[in-house]
């Protein structure tokens, strides 16, 4: 029953990881979509800047997309370091949980045995009288 319990918790384990792998591999590609797509669209507009005055302005939109971006990627981080904080904890509570259940276990068994003693003394017992 134990070792039933393991691997379903191994496969469970398994699974996850693979689901989160599949998650960070599709925000991945998301990410660098909208980056080509960036710069597609700064390729564009350059190419369409005729003039001195309209390579300023695109000059001035960067910059303001490079801000933005820059927020951004500090956001994530700190996302990051929250989600990371999560799964730390996450983590704890799981092995606090493993190890809960291997001590219930451990003393199911040797109330079992204790029960198998009381039982032989009881046998004993009867067998005297």
């Amino acid at each position: 029953m134990v070792e039933l319990f393991e691997q379903l918790n191994l496969k469970s384990e398994e699974n996850r990881r693979y689901i989160n792998l599949y998650n960070t591999v599709e925000e991945t590609k998301r990410l660098f979509k909208q980056q080509s797509d960036y710069m597609k669209e700064i390729h564009e507009t350059y190419k369409a800047s005729k003039n001195k005055k309209e390579k300023e302005q695109l000059l001035v939109n960067l910059k303001s997309v490079m801000d933005i971006l820059t927020k951004n990627i500090s956001q994530s981080r700190e996302t990051m370091r929250k989600l990371r904080q999560d799964n730390n904890k996450v983590n704890q509570s799981y092995n606090d949980s493993v190890m809960k259940e291997k001590d219930h276990f451990k003393r199911i068994k040797e109330f079992e045995e204790e029960c198998d003693k009381n039982d032989d003394m009881r046998k004993k017992i009867s067998k005297r009288k």
